[in-house]
């Protein structure tokens, strides 16, 4: 539309709201018009001066898309509520509803308005999509299925919902009806729709990354591997795909194979602390620990600003009932606490390797981020079998509660044991050390001096 035109429609409409205050629809229309070339200003005059009921649907939606657009989503939320709680709600206020809402990250308005668009639009696959994006919970297994499937049947030329239903499958979480959570992929339904997806956008990287993991998972690693060489423009995908190697190289225990992967994920995204967590543990196995401790150093130092972002929005969203933006956040804390806490330890064994330092500053950080480390209590107990053999055997008891296999806590046992005179309890421990360890020497040898008592 050329310059005279918009002047001339301009003028229409306004000499239509002055021979006519009351007219909505012109007033609607002007809105909407200087909406439309972005000047916001007169939307606001008109807004100011109309003489309608600000509390109209037709008034409040434009409302609600002046200030989405001005980026004021919470007067924007306001007006836009007062149009989905009417009757007669339409569906591009839904739209624009489910738009604002995602820029508050409210979640559970954003659920409850795509359940709306759906009632009025069932074959509405774009809102079938979104409803299946924001289902995160295993309890739903079903329904981020079923939206997904008719996502899928409805938008025949996208391939976003395939790769999701994909990526959905290959997941395999759901919850059993005595609560307990299994994970079960179906990695033959989730690679033929990633196959579909390819052939209608050979360009979507996720579904090689996806295809990939499938891959991975079932021993694959070289076809893994050409799956993830195809991920090459986006550096998300290019930095998942080497954590994932990497980690299956790991996995392998062939460190020196998984040190340029979590090479390459590090120089792609330089402030993530997971590649030279990873890095960090595999100069240790290769006991150069100037360096290990290097990478571990930089690692702690970028998770913790990390974890305390976390920390922050997960409060903002408790304090704001956004439920299931919390859930999520929440399971990547103490993901990060775990990892935090293999650093610590893993800090403290470099300096007893390096130095007659006798600092237990790391390991007190270690247990203090996930006071279940068998490994951090294991060490714990080593800390006091000199000056307080009691609160030793709390600590490796402790340790062997949290990881069964814990073999050092077990022969530390069976010694404290062995000496106090407790043959059955030496015994018992020494049998379980010998079996996680079979023919090591000092299990061994104190297997044989219990058994002559």
């Amino acid at each position: 539309m050329n310059s005279s035109v918009q002047e001339k429609v301009v003028h229409h409409l306004k000499h239509a709201l002055e021979v006519s205050p009351d007219h909505l629809p012109s007033f609607v229309a002007l809105s909407e018009f200087y909406l439309k070339f972005n000047n916001f200003p007169e939307v606001l005059k008109l807004l100011e001066n109309t003489s309608h009921d600000s509390e109209s649907t037709q008034v409040s939606f434009i409302k609600a898309k002046l200030y989405n657009r001005l980026k004021d989503y919470e007067k924007a939320s306001q007006a836009i509520t007062i149009c989905t709680e009417s009757d007669s709600s339409t569906v591009d206020q839904l739209k624009l509803a489910v738009e604002i809402e995602q820029n508050r990250e409210n979640d559970a308005l954003v659920i409850e308005h795509l359940e709306d668009i759906i009632d009025k639009d069932p074959l509405d696959g774009n809102s079938h999509f979104l409803l299946a994006e924001k289902i995160v919970t295993a309890d739903q297994y079903d329904k981020k299925r079923l939206l997904l499937e008719i996502s899928v049947s409805l938008l025949p030329h996208d391939p976003a919902p395939l790769v999701l239903l994909g990526e959905h499958l290959l997941i395999g979480e759901k919850t059993m009806q005595d609560g307990t959570i299994t994970q079960t992929p179906n990695y033959s339904e989730a690679e033929k729709n990633l196959l579909s997806a390819i052939e209608i956008d050979p360009m979507f990287e996720k579904a090689y990354y996806l295809r990939g993991k499938i891959m991975l998972q079932q021993g694959k690693h070289k076809e893994a591997q050409e799956q993830f060489k195809k991920c090459t423009k986006e550096n998300e995908f290019q930095y998942l795909a080497n954590i994932e190697m990497g980690k299956a190289k790991l996995n392998e225990n062939t460190f020196s194979e998984a040190k340029p992967y979590f090479e390459g994920a590090q120089k792609i995204q330089k402030n993530e602390y997971y590649p030279a967590f990873k890095l960090g543990i595999i100069n240790l196995k290769e006991e150069k620990y100037l360096e290990a401790r290097i990478f571990l150093e930089d690692s702690m130092n970028c998770a913790e600003k990390e974890l305390s972002k976390m920390e922050k929005r997960s409060d903002e969203f408790l304090k704001g009932n956004r439920f299931n933006q919390a859930r999520r956040v929440l399971k990547n804390i103490n993901e990060v606490k775990e990892n935090l806490s293999v650093i610590h330890l893993s800090i403290h064994q470099i300096i007893l390797k390096l130095s007659d330092e006798f600092s237990f500053s790391h390991l007190d950080r270690s247990l203090e981020y996930n006071p279940h480390n068998s490994n951090s209590l294991y060490e714990k107990g080593r800390q006091f079998i000199d000056s307080d053999k009691d609160t030793a055997i709390n600590y490796w008891q402790r340790s062997v509660e949290a990881d069964w296999f814990n073999w050092k806590s077990h022969f530390e046992l069976a010694k404290v044991n062995f000496v106090d005179k407790k043959l059955d309890s030496a015994r018992t421990h020494i049998e379980i050390a010998n079996d996680l360890i079979p023919e090591h020497d000092p299990v061994i040898k104190l297997m044989r001096k219990i058994e002559k008592n």
